[in-house]
This record gives C-alpha cells, structure tokens and sequence, in this order.
C-alpha cells in the first residue's frame, strides 16, 4: 500500500495494460532497483530483445515497464509510437525506477511475457537489423503484436498471468506451485513438465500475404538487362509510370500514366514471383535506392521513403524476399 502522501500503486486498465504508480523513487530505492534490474538483465531471455531479438544490457537496455518487457534502443522508439497508454518506455541506465516498475518486470520478463503476446507464435520474426533500422517489416511486427493483438492469447495480460488454472491446448494446462512457478500437466497422460510442450500451444499465426497491387511514379536507371555493358556515364534515370495489378505478378511500366489508362503495350516489364527485392541506398536528402532482382535482370529503382514502403508492402506477398535494411557495398 502506498504511504500518504505517494501516488497509487500501479492498477489496470480495461484493457490489461498496467497503469504505472508515478511515486518517486529515494535515492536508496534507486539504488537498490538499479541492481535488480541488473539482476533481471543476466537472464537469458532478458539478454535479447523482446521485438527483435538483438543483444541487450544493462548499459544500453530500454523497457516497457507497463508490458514488462526488454527491449533495445531502436525497439524502444517502436514502443513509445504505440502510446503510452499501452507502452511505457524507461532506460534502464538512465531512469530513476521505483519498486512497483522493477516489481513489474519481475513479475513478466520476456521469457513470461512472450507466452501471453506471442501465444500462437509469428511464422516471421523481425531480425536485429530490423530493430537497429526501425524497418517497415519491424513497424508491421510491432504494430499487429500490440494494437491488434495479433499473436496474443486470449483475455487480458493481468487475467492470463495469475489464471490457475489455464486451460490450454491438446488437454493440457498450466498451473502454478506454492512458489508462483508454472507448471504443465497433460489430464489424459497425467504428464507433468515445467517447459510450455509444442502440443500445448496453437499453430503458427500464418501471416494474411493479400496481393492489393500497387500503381505509380518511379524513377529507373536505364539499361535494363543489358546495364552491366553499358558505360556508366550514358546510364540515367528515367520516370516511368509503374502498374502491378492486385492479385497478379507482373509489373510494367509506361512512359506516361495515360497509356497505363488506355492499355497500351508497356515500355517494359517484369515478372516478380520469386523476385529478390532489396534496399540499396537511403541517400541523405531522403531518396531510396532499392532493386528488384530476378534470374532473368535486375530493375534498379528510386523513390521516396513512402513510395518504396509502399511498393514493398505491394511486392512481399509475391516476392521470395524483401528486404528493407540497406546493403552495404
């Protein structure tokens, strides 16, 4: 119970989200906290990103104090866009923490806490260098896992964390010891394990790939197949109207919108199943670089930062790849 005078220890929302107590910590408190937060960061799931699973530590590590998570520096930006109404973001280094934060963080973790908002696990995860770049791929993650509850379990975080017991797949169910540990037991094979079982959990969240097409202005370096043996000096970029029809997997270009319209023959064109489609450059006055490669040319391409999400949004469902971290060389 907080002494008179302090604000209310931390509560719930509606939506299982933890409203954080904003009493000020002592400098002992401080103290103390900063070596359990310590404490908390040398263990295994606590080392890597909560979102992208890159290294973290004590010096360097962020948190979502409401969600009880760790997170890294470039994950941490992700949380704060969400709101602090769902995410509340602290460094651990470098923000004062009071008792109910740490006692939060204690009470999660991220080995906890990925069982509730990964439940049925993402069949793609971001990787660290979707963390350090705040990719598009990264955003989509972040976004589906905490504002549509894509992966989540069912009810709300709070209810889920202390519910004993939880009825889980396959005849399975979690229960807690004396202690507060979790437990697995399996009814019809009286099974008892400490480690979630496969069987126990859901299927993977295949991800929803829906070919919405896309159409607009590109810039495109001249040469096209035959670039490599074509003086660098006569290569341009050419603005070329580009058309990839929802559903389908060739995209074509015209040198005006209107013979788009009416249907004329396409400058050129490429079919782009199984295409690699990569980030080359983000120049510093904002122009993006990137290429689409396949077995037969590669189209090299520029254009905004809202112009190439777009066409990537467009072309991951078709594409064998598409990645949006920029290539060194």
């Amino acid at each position: 119970m907080a002494s008179s005078g302090e604000s209310p220890r931390s509560v719930m929302h509606g939506d299982g989200i933890v409203v954080l107590s904003t009493h000020k910590a002592s400098a002992k408190e401080q103290a103390r906290n900063a070596e359990r937060l310590k404490s908390l960061l040398s263990e295994p799931h606590n080392k890597q990103c909560f979102e992208c699973e890159g290294d973290v530590e004590f010096r360097t590590a962020w948190a979502s104090v409401s969600i009880g998570v760790f997170i890294c520096a470039g994950c941490s930006g992700l949380h704060r866009s969400l709101g602090t109404h769902i995410s509340r973001v602290k460094s651990c280094a470098a923000d004062d923490w009071n008792d109910d934060w740490v006692d939060n963080m204690e009470s999660w973790g991220n080995k906890r806490a990925s069982l509730f908002w990964e439940w049925r696990p993402p069949a793609r995860r971001p990787t660290p260098a979707d963390g350090r770049n705040q990719s598009r791929r990264m955003r989509e993650f972040v976004a589906a896992k905490y504002m549509r509850r894509a992966f989540s379990a069912a009810g709300e975080a709070h209810e889920w964390r202390v519910a004993d017991p939880l009825p889980l797949e396959n005849g399975w169910a979690r229960y807690a010891d004396e202690f507060g540990r979790h437990y697995f037991h399996h009814t019809p094979s009286d099974e008892t394990t400490w480690e979630l079982p496969d069987a126990a959990r859901p299927p993977p969240c295949l991800p929803v790939l829906v070919r919405t097409g896309a159409r607009g202005w590109l810039e495109k370096k001249s040469g096209g197949h035959e670039e490599r043996g074509k003086m660098k000096l006569l290569q341009k970029w050419d603005r070329r109207y580009f058309v990839l029809p929802a559903g389908g997997a060739e995209l074509s270009y015209y040198k005006t919108e209107d013979d788009a319209a009416r249907g004329e023959h396409p400058a050129g064109s490429l079919r782009c199943d199984g295409a690699e489609v990569f980030l080359k450059e983000v120049r510093d006055d904002g122009v993006h670089r990137f290429t689409i490669k396949t077995r037969e040319r590669e189209l090299k391409l520029r254009s905004s930062k809202r112009e190439f999400e777009t066409w990537a949004s467009a072309l991951e469902p078709i594409a064998a790849e598409v990645d949006d971290a920029p290539r060194a060389g």
